[in-house]
């Protein structure tokens, strides 16, 4: 029981404490680590927002938070959520800014988003590999189990025979 209670308060100061400043972007952490500070727009599978009544972020589930969580312990970094309500990725006016607009201004490091290439983009933004490439895509079902050796083995099994 007092795992899940640390667990909860350590949350909770981490994502209070943790808001992007100058001095967080260009020095390391007390812990020595590097620093980033990461947005997400909502898409199902990718990115799940979690928030509590008064719009205050909880959690990220999905995808991609579990791989930059990943990412973090492998490359030794760790980042905060900086939570805003765009809704949108392109600037709607001057005082409704997208998401791209603060990478832009240097206000975020990392837009978990899944968002489609085009030209402006490109310009503004440097983008990682795409998740789709047309309208059409092949859709693979998830085994029940998440350790399931044989899915990664039996597609690269070559034929023995004697």
């Amino acid at each position: 029981m007092s795992l899940k209670w640390l667990s909860l308060v350590l949350t909770t100061v981490y994502f209070q404490l943790c808001q992007p400043t100058s001095v967080m972007k260009t020095d390391v952490t007390p812990l020595q680590k590097d620093h980033l500070v990461v947005m997400a727009v909502e898409f199902s599978i990718s990115v799940k927002v979690h928030r509590n009544s008064t719009g205050h972020l909880l959690r990220l589930e999905g995808v991609a938070p579990l791989m930059l969580d990943w990412l973090s312990v492998r490359y030794n970094f760790d980042y905060s959520v900086l939570d805003s309500n765009a809704t949108s990725l392109e600037d709607s006016g001057p005082h409704l800014p997208g998401l791209i607009s603060y990478a832009v201004k240097g206000e975020c490091d990392v837009i978990l988003a899944v968002m489609v290439h085009s030209q402006d983009r490109l310009k503004k933004l440097e983008l990682v590999h795409p998740w789709f490439y047309a309208e059409i895509v092949i859709l693979l079902p998830v085994p029940e189990v998440l350790n399931n050796v044989n899915a990664v083995i039996k597609p690269f099994q070559p034929w023995v025979s004697h």
